[in-house]
C-alpha cells in the first residue's frame, strides 16, 4: 500500500473534500493504485445506481481483501480497506454498513448544499506495526499467576497491563536481567470476585508472595501460543507476564486483574528510562495527541495506551498497545491472541468486539484515555520530564466581591488543592493566574521554592488582589505553576475544566465554576427497535467549554447504560455515537448527561427524548444444510484460518421474520470437559418471508493454527428475553494453509518415535491431543 495517503473512514473528522462524482472506472482505477500490486479487482457493492456515494472492491489474489472508494473525486478517495476477507453486501458487519451509511447521508447533505465542503487533512507517513506478538491474559499465559485461594488454581486472568507490558518487554528484548520484586498485600473477597485496599471492606488478607530477581530469555519466545502449549518456550513468557503484573502490584481477581499503567514500573524493576512519563489526552487538542503518539511510534518505541469503557455496570477500564499507524488511523494490539487487532481513531479506541477481560460495553475505550511515553531502554536517550503541577479543586470562599471604585483592587479569596503532576522530584513556584482569553495577564504567587515528589503537594486559602482599573469584562482565574528559578509559568494540568470565571460589572466581581460545557443538536435514533437490538444515538456535539476531552453518559430510563468520550477541541462540532441494547417493548426515557471525571452528572441533561420499542412475536426459525469451505470432514479439519460457512435458515412461521440472526464463535479451552469460551460474535439482519428459507453465510478470519473452533447460531426470543441456539456445528482444528506439508492423517499418542513438532515448530516430546507435524506430515492425535 501507499505509504501517504489521504483517508477518511468516519464522519466524526469532517475532513471529505467534495469536488465531484466519479464513475466506476475511475474508482476501480483508485482501488488499483491504492492496492500497488497490481491486483484485479471486481466491484461488488454500491450505496446506489445512480450517483453512488461510494465503491467496494474485491481485491482478486490470493490474500483477498477489499477496498472502498469514494463516489466524489477527493484526492486518494480511498473510505477504508481490509487487507483480508472479502466483502459481502449481503453479509456486511453492521458498524461498517453503518459507517458507509453516514457517510452516503453526508455525501447527500454535501449534494444539497446542506453541509460545507472540507479539505483533506494530509495523514503521516505509514508505520508498520512494531510488536509481532500476540498474546494473552488467559492460559496459558497466566500459568504463573498467583494462586486463587478460591480454586486451588492460578488465576486465570493475567490482567491487561501485564499482558500490554509483555509486549512491549518481548519487543525490546531488554533487560535480561531483572530485579526482584517485593511482596504487596490486598483484601480478597471470600468469593475471590472483588477486592479492596482498605482494611474497613473486611476482607480476608491475600499476600502476592516476592519474586527474586531473574533473568528471561527472549530468543525462545514466540509470537503466539495454542491455549494449550506447554514447555520451555511459553513458561518463558507466563514468567514474564507474571513479573510485569507484580511490578505493579496487579490486584487479582476471578474476573480479571486490576491494575494501573505505570513508566515507573518499567525503570524500577526492567531498568528502563526513568524519565518515561504519562500523558493524559485531556491536556492536548485533537490533532496534538496524534502528533504526541505517533512521534512516539516514529521513535520506535510502543506506547501503552490506555483507556475507560462506559456500560451499565459503570466504567471499566483496559490497558492495551499502539504500535503502528497508517492511512490517518493507529494500530492497537488489544492483547486478546490477536483478535480486533487493526486500525483505529485514538478518539474512539473502539475494537467493536471484545476479549479476556474486556469490557461489555459497545462503546469503546473512549473515556480517560492516557499514555505512557518513554518506554524504553535505560541506555537510549532519556526523555525530559514534564515539570508541572495539576489542579484537585477550585472554588471560590464568596462568589461575589465588592469594591469602593475602580481604582481599587479586589480582594479575592480562593480555596485551592494542587499537587505535583511530574514522574520525578521537583521544587515549584505556583499560584494563581488570570487570563484574558489566551493571554496571561496577571500572576499572584501563592507559594516559592516548594519541592514535592508525584501526587504531593499542598491544599488551602489563598487570598490577593486584583483588578484596579478594570470596570467590564470576563476574565478566566487558573492555578499556574512553574519550577523554582525558571520564568515562565504554566497552567496547571486540569486547569482547564478545573477554573473559575471571573466577571467584573464596575465595581462588582462575580466569581463562578464553570458547569456543562457541552451541547447536543441533531439526535438520531437509529437500529432496529426491537428488544435486544443494539440501538445507536447518532449525535452533533458541541465543545463550548476550554478542555479538549470530556465526557457524556447515556441514562435509559434514569439508568446508567452506556458513555463515551467527547474528545474534540474547544470550539468545535463533532459527532459522537452512543449505542445501547433496547429494552423490553414500550416506551422508554432517553437522556444525555456532561460527567465530570467522578462520573457525577454536570448541571441538566445535554439532551433528552424516548424511543419506542415494538412488540416482537417470538420467531420460529429451523436451520439445515450447513456446509464449511475448505473442511475436510474425515479428520474433522479446516485448512486456512478463517472458518467459513453456509448455512440455510428456515421460517416456520406464518409471520414475516425481519430480524438479527447471531453467529458466535467458540474456542475449545477446557479439552477434559470439551468447554470453550466466545471468541467472536457475528450479527446479520436478514428478511425471511413467512414458510421460506434464506441461505447466509459467515466468516469468522484470522483464526489460531492447532486451535478447535465451532460456530453456534442464534434468534432472539423476546418472550424469555434470551438467546435461542437453533444450530452448532462439529468443532474443527484449525490446520493453516497447505504449504509443503502433505495431507492431514490421525494416529493414536506414541505410536511413532520419531521427531515431533507442533505447528509453531516447537518440538514437542509427549504430544498430547491436537495437529502435528511428523516425518514432514500433518497428523492428529484425538
Amino acid at each position: 500500500m501507499k505509504k501517504t495517503l489521504l483517508l477518511f473512514l468516519s464522519l466524526l473528522a469532517c475532513n471529505v473534500l467534495i469536488a465531484g462524482s466519479i464513475g466506476k472506472q475511475l474508482a476501480q482505477q483508485k482501488a488499483v493504485a491504492f492496492i500497488g500490486k497490481n491486483a484485479p479487482v471486481k466491484l461488488v457493492a454500491v450505496d446506489k445506481e445512480n450517483q453512488p456515494s461510494y465503491y467496494v472492491f474485491n481485491v482478486q489474489s490470493e490474500s483477498k481483501g477489499f477496498v472502498i472508494v469514494s463516489g466524489e473525486d477527493s484526492a486518494d478517495g480511498i473510505l477504508g480497506y481490509a487487507e483480508h476477507g472479502v466483502y459481502d453486501p449481503q453479509d456486511a458487519p453492521p458498524a461498517l454498513q453503518y459507517m458507509l451509511d453516514c457517510y452516503a447521508q453526508q455525501v447527500a447533505m454535501v449534494r444539497e448544499g446542506l453541509a460545507d465542503r472540507y479539505q483533506v487533512e494530509t495523514a503521516y507517513d505509514e508505520i508498520a506495526p512494531l510488536i509481532t506478538t500476540s498474546w494473552d491474559q488467559l492460559p496459558p499465559y497466566n500459568k504463573h499467576n498467583p494462586i486463587n485461594p478460591t480454586t486451588g488454581e492460578a488465576f486465570k486472568y493475567a490482567g491487561c497491563v501485564a499482558t500490554a507490558m509483555a509486549q512491549i518487554v518481548k519487543y525490546w528484548a531488554s533487560p535480561v536481567q531483572v530485579q526482584d520484586i517485593p511482596s504487596y498485600t490486598y483484601y480478597l473477597s471470600d468469593d475471590g470476585n472483588s477486592y479492596s485496599t482498605s482494611t474497613s471492606s473486611g476482607y480476608p488478607t491475600f499476600t502476592v508472595e516476592a519474586l527474586p530477581a531473574t533473568t528471561f530469555d527472549f530468543g525462545i519466545m514466540e509470537d503466539t501460543y495454542s491455549s494449550k502449549a506447554e514447555g520451555e518456550s511459553i513458561d518463558e513468557v507466563a514468567r514474564l507476564v507474571a513479573y510485569c503484573g507484580r511490578s505493579i502490584e496487579m490486584k487479582y481477581v476471578n474476573s480479571g486483574g486490576a491494575g494501573s499503567t505505570s513508566a515507573q514500573a518499567f525503570a524500577k524493576y526492567f531498568g528502563y528510562n526513568p524519565n518515561a512519563f504519562r500523558v493524559f489526552r485531556e491536556d492536548y487538542t485533537a490533532a496534538e495527541w496524534d502528533q504526541l503518539v505517533y512521534q512516539e511510534l516514529q521513535s520506535g518505541r510502543p506506547v501503552l495506551y490506555s483507556g475507560r469503557a462506559v456500560s451499565s455496570y459503570g466504567e471499566s477500564g483496559h490497558a492495551f498497545v499502539c504500535d503502528g499507524y497508517k492511512d490517518g488511523l493507529f494500530h492497537l494490539n488489544w492483547g486478546w491472541s490477536g483478535r480486533y487487532n487493526g486500525y483505529f481513531k485514538l478518539s474512539e479506541c473502539n475494537p467493536h468486539g471484545t476479549g479476556s477481560g474486556g469490557s461489555n460495553s459497545k462503546d469503546g475505550y473512549s473515556v480517560t484515555q492516557h499514555a505512557e511515553v518513554g518506554i524504553q531502554p535505560d541506555a537510549m536517550e532519556p526523555q525530559p520530564d514534564k515539570i508541572w503541577m495539576r489542579t484537585s479543586d477550585i472554588y471560590p470562599t464568596s462568589t461575589e466581591v465588592l469594591r469602593a471604585s475602580s481604582d481599587e483592587n479586589f480582594e479575592i479569596s480562593i480555596y485551592s488543592a494542587v499537587y505535583s503532576a511530574s514522574s520525578q522530584t521537583h521544587t515549584f513556584d505556583f499560584g494563581i493566574g488570570i487570563y484574558d482569553g489566551n493571554d496571561l495577564i496577571s500572576t499572584n504567587i501563592w507559594r516559592s521554592d516548594r519541592t514535592y515528589t508525584t501526587n504531593y503537594g499542598m491544599y488551602g486559602t489563598y487570598t490577593f488582589s486584583w483588578g484596579e482599573k478594570i470596570t467590564k469584562g470576563t476574565y478566566i482565574l487558573r492555578n499556574i505553576s512553574r519550577e523554582s528559578g525558571t520564568t515562565e509559568w504554566t497552567p496547571n494540568l486540569y486547569s482547564d475544566t478545573k477554573y473559575l470565571v471571573l466577571t467584573v460589572d464596575r465595581n462588582t466581581l462575580t466569581i463562578t465554576k464553570p458547569g456543562e460545557c457541552l451541547s447536543v443538536e441533531n439526535v438520531e435514533i437509529e437500529g432496529l427497535k426491537k428488544e435486544g437490538k443494539t440501538i445507536t444515538l447518532r449525535s452533533q456535539i458541541t465543545n463550548n467549554g476550554l478542555a479538549t476531552s470530556n465526557k457524556i453518559y447515556l441514562y435509559v430510563d434514569d439508568k446508567l447504560t452506556s458513555g463515551a468520550g467527547v474528545n474534540t477541541d474547544p470550539g468545535t462540532t463533532d459527532e459522537v455515537l452512543l449505542h445501547f441494547v433496547a429494552p423490553a417493548a414500550g416506551t422508554h426515557s432517553l437522556a444525555i448527561y456532561q460527567v465530570d471525571k467522578s462520573g457525577s452528572n454536570v448541571g441538566e441533561a445535554l439532551w433528552t427524548g424516548s424511543i419506542d420499542i415494538a412488540e416482537s412475536p417470538d420467531p420460529n426459525l429451523s436451520a439445515s444444510n450447513c456446509k464449511i469451505k475448505n473442511l475436510n470432514s474425515t479428520n474433522r479439519t479446516i485448512t486456512g484460518n478463517s472458518f467459513t460457512m453456509s448455512i440455510a435458515i428456515k421460517n416456520e412461521d406464518t409471520q414475516d421474520f425481519e430480524d438479527e440472526l447471531t453467529f458466535r464463535l467458540f474456542k475449545l479451552t477446557d479439552v477434559e470437559n470439551g468447554i470453550g469460551t466466545k471468541d467472536a460474535e457475528q450479527t446479520v439482519l436478514c428478511y425471511i418471508p413467512a414458510g421460506a428459507t434464506q441461505t447466509l453465510s459467515v466468516s469468522f478470519d484470522d483464526l489460531l493454527v492447532n486451535e478447535k473452533y465451532w460456530i453456534n447460531t442464534y434468534y432472539y426470543k423476546p418472550s424469555e428475553s434470551a438467546f435461542i441456539r437453533i444450530y452448532k456445528t462439529k468443532s474443527y482444528y484449525i490446520i493453516g494453509d497447505e504449504t509443503d506439508i502433505d495431507t492431514v492423517s490421525t494416529a493414536t499418542r506414541d505410536e511413532d518415535n520419531s521427531p515431533c513438532y507442533n505447528l509453531n515448530g516447537q518440538r514437542i516430546n509427549s504430544p498430547g491431543k491436537g495437529i502435528y507435524i511428523r516425518n514432514g506430515k500433518k497428523y492428529i492425535v484425538r
